[in-house]
């Protein structure tokens, strides 16, 4: 029961690191990075993967769009929401301001 346990441990540990990784790349404004850099990562953190063991931990990563032996491609900003949020924003601070120079 106790190796189970470890490896539980271990894959857990793994995921969120993995996904740190990405987020960070993602966050400096990457838009792709090459998998075996990826790999390169974890096998220096000590994890012992490869490139097919990644390709199969990111299926159904919500931030990748897609993965190959050469590059995982990062979902793209939602720019168009964003865009959405400040109109909403300057709607309702517009109406706000409405109603405060009525009272």
């Amino acid at each position: 029961m106790r190796a189970k346990e470890l490896f539980e441990d271990y894959t857990q540990q793994l995921e969120s690191d993995l996904n740190n990784l990405l987020i960070g790349a993602k966050g400096s404004g990457a838009t792709n990075v090459s998998t075996q850099a990826v790999v390169n990562q974890l096998q220096g953190m000590g994890y012992s993967v490869d490139v097919n063991s990644i390709i199969t931990a990111l299926q159904g990563n919500p931030i990748v769009t897609g993965v190959n032996p050469q590059t995982i491609q990062f979902t793209s900003p939602e720019a168009s929401s964003s865009a959405g949020q400040t109109q909403d924003s300057a709607g309702r601070v517009g109406d706000m301001a409405q109603k405060a120079t009525k009272i």
